[in-house]
């Protein structure tokens, strides 16, 4: 009879409170961590997001666009060319700023103290960083003659990687979050070092909050997962790691940090 309509509308799962800020159900936000107000930085920060890279939910852009104040998101699969978008390149080297792109390669410099290339004389920079898996990047890069044209940078970490959801291709890959902390940290001068720990610290908690859902699991244990939808699944009862993925060998393995998301 007409009971049965009763208990199942008894029964509905109500909708999880979700946070308009950080986009997160709110038991997930990380708003109380994020810096407030927004960091603001000498250093220009460009980060070039692949389409798949934008919708995953565990992806550290979002951090980014919300902790500072000039950050530069373009979200495509390829960077524009000075001719489609001039006022874009204007404003990259507005001020005698330099582009470069952070990305390894055989004549890739070290960003060094000093705020230039290690050893070398200060410089303003405006540093592209790209976020997408390898093979997502590889081709990013490709697409854009410019990109391919910049002097390429890369980081010398000074920690591991805290981004225990994905699989890192070697050893000193960074997540692009806390590759642009590192550079913040060596370019920003005596505000580096806190600048890092403000733009770090809501990418600590996003993986803090996400391994709660994974029974027995802490963020250290988890070197091995690369899972967007690890809270929904339980750990896998294998003690075997899957291989990485495959670094591009054109770039060349570096012996400092590459930043991927």
């Amino acid at each position: 009879g007409g009971g049965g309509g009763a208990a199942a509308a008894s029964v509905s799962v109500a909708r999880r409170q979700w946070c308009e800020k950080c986009c997160r159900a709110e038991s997930m936000c990380i708003c109380s961590d994020l810096p407030d107000p927004a960091l603001k930085t000498h250093t220009r920060i460009v980060v070039l997001v692949h389409p798949k890279e934008a919708v995953r939910k565990l992806g550290t852009a979002p951090i980014l666009k919300l902790s500072l104040v000039d950050v530069i998101m373009i979200y495509a699969e390829g960077f524009p060319e000075p001719e489609e978008d001039p006022k874009l390149h204007a404003r990259l080297t507005a001020g005698g700023f330099r582009p470069a792109l952070v990305c390894p390669g055989a004549e890739a410099i070290e960003l060094g103290a000093a705020g230039g290339a290690a050893g070398g004389q200060a410089t303003d920079w405006t540093l592209i960083f790209i976020d997408g898996r390898w093979k997502q990047a590889k081709a990013m890069v490709n697409r854009s003659k410019w990109l391919q044209g910049l002097p390429r940078v890369v980081l010398r970490p000074t920690e591991h990687s805290g981004y225990t959801f994905r699989r890192q291709p070697v050893e000193g890959c960074l997540s692009t979050l806390e590759a642009v902390a590192e550079a913040l940290a060596v370019l920003e001068g005596d505000a580096g070092a806190e600048l890092k720990r403000a733009l770090v610290a809501p990418f600590k908690r996003m993986v803090e909050l996400q391994c709660c859902h994974i029974p027995g699991l802490r963020p250290c244990d988890l070197q091995d997962r690369d899972d967007d939808d690890a809270a929904e699944r339980p750990p896998r009862e294998s003690s075997g790691k899957r291989p990485p993925p495959k670094f591009p060998a054109s770039w060349g393995k570096p012996g400092v940090a590459a930043a991927a998301a």
